[in-house]
């Protein structure tokens, strides 16, 4: 299972650590604020919207308020995720 950990929550801002082993995947879901994905180790697949996209150190993936999103490991993956304004 995909590890998570919570590094910062504000009003304005949320700031998860996502840490996956290959195969490993967050599904494809929707969420009201804005996520932006940052891809800081290894490589997989980042679903934004429709698109399929394959991502790997240093990609950064910008999902509008309820457009879907997801990501899937092909090798160790550690994902920054900034989600603004923070879920209350």
């Amino acid at each position: 299972r995909p590890v998570s950990k919570l590094l910062y929550n504000s009003d304005n801002v949320r700031w998860v650590l996502f840490s996956l082993e290959p195969g490993q995947k967050i599904d494809r879901h929707e969420v009201s604020p804005q996520v932006t994905m940052i891809v800081l180790s290894g490589k997989g697949k980042l679903i934004i919207g429709k698109n399929i996209v394959e991502a790997k150190e240093g990609y950064m993936g910008i999902c509008e308020s309820m457009e879907s999103h997801g990501f899937e490991a092909k090798e160790r993956m550690t994902i920054l995720a900034a989600i603004t304004p923070s879920p209350k």
